[in-house]
C-alpha cells in the first residue's frame, strides 16, 4: 500500500522540520526512510522468524486472506504512524507549510500520534468487517485485537506509554469528538470515515475486549520499549507481543516512530 491510498490531497505535506535550517522532509520521504530503518532492524536483529512464529500462534500465518492482510497491517503502521500531521494546523503551525486549506474544526496542531491512530483503526476495522466472508471467526477476532493494539504502537510513538485500558478509555474520549467533526468535516486531502461513520466507538472497543478475551488472556498482549539507535536523535518504538501459554513467549515486531 502507498500513501495515495489514504491521502488524494495534490499538495505537499510535511512530516519533519529542521529547527536550524528550516529544511522540511516530505511525509512519503519520513515513510520510505522509516521502512529502510525497520528492514535494516528486521534483517540485524533476525525478527522474520520470530514475527512468523507470533502469526502462527495467532492463526494468521496462512496464505490466505487474513495471513495477507495481517502482514500489510503490521507494514502499514509505518505508512500511518505520522498520518495525522496531515492537518492543515499541523503543516501551517509546525511545519510552516503555506498550502493549506482553511477548516472550520481542524484548528487545532496536537495529538497528530492520536489522530494516526484514529485513521489507522478505521481504515483496518473496515478492512476486517468488509472481508468477513474470508475469514474464520477465530482469524478475526485475532485481526480485531490485533488491529487495536497496532494503534496503540501508533498513538504512543512520541508519548510516554500506559495500559491499554488506560489507552482505551482515552481514545472513546478523543475519538467520539474526532467522529462527530470528521462525518461533518473531513480533512482536507483525506476520505469520509469508513469503519467511524457508523459504528460507535464504545461497541468497538468493547468488541476488542470480547476478541482479546477469546485468546484466554485477560492482560495486555502488547507492552513498548525504546531502544536508541546511533543514527536517530530519538529513540526507535518495539512493540512486544506476549503471548501466555504454559510458558511465557515474547514476540519483538519492530515499528520505527
Amino acid at each position: 500500500m502507498n500513501l495515495s491510498v489514504i491521502f488524494h490531497g495534490d499538495w505537499e505535506v510535511y512530516a519533519h522540520r529542521d529547527p536550524v535550517s528550516g529544511k522540511r522532509e516530505l511525509l512519503q520521504e519520513h515513510i520510505a526512510r522509516c521502512e529502510k530503518y525497520r528492514i535494516r532492524i528486521s534483517q540485524e536483529r533476525k525478527l522474520l522468524k520470530i514475527e512468523e512464529n507470533f502469526l502462527t500462534k495467532l492463526g494468521l500465518d496462512k496464505d490466505d486472506f487474513a495471513g495477507k492482510l495481517v502482514k500489510e497491517m503490521i507494514d502499514a503502521v509505518i505508512l500511518f504512524h505520522d498520518l495525522g500531521k496531515g492537518t492543515p494546523a499541523f503543516q501551517k503551525n509546525k511545519m510552516g507549510n503555506p498550502n493549506t486549506i482553511p477548516t472550520k474544526y481542524w484548528g487545532d496542531d496536537s495529538s497528530h500520534s492520536f489522530l494516526s491512530a484514529f485513521l489507522y483503526l478505521d481504515f483496518y476495522l473496515y478492512e476486517i468487517e468488509n472481508g468477513f466472508n474470508k475469514v474464520e471467526k477465530e482469524q478475526k477476532k485475532a485481526l480485531i485485537a490485533l488491529a487495536w493494539e497496532l494503534s496503540y504502537v501508533i498513538a504512543k510513538h512520541h508519548s510516554n506509554f500506559e495500559s491499554m485500558e488506560a489507552y482505551l478509555k482515552n481514545f472513546q474520549l478523543k475519538a467520539e469528538e474526532l467522529q462527530r467533526k470528521w462525518k461533518e468535516e473531513p480533512v482536507p486531502g483525506f476520505s469520509q470515515l469508513r469503519y467511524f461513520y457508523e459504528i460507535p466507538i464504545a461497541k468497538s472497543i468493547n468488541q476488542y475486549f470480547m476478541c482479546r478475551k477469546a485468546f484466554g488472556r485477560t492482560e495486555n498482549v502488547l507492552s513498548l520499549i525504546h531502544i536508541s539507535e546511533p543514527t536517530r536523535r530519538t529513540p526507535i518504538s518495539y512493540a512486544v507481543f506476549c503471548l501466555k501459554k504454559k510458558k511465557k513467549k515474547k514476540t519483538i515486531l519492530v515499528m520505527i516512530s
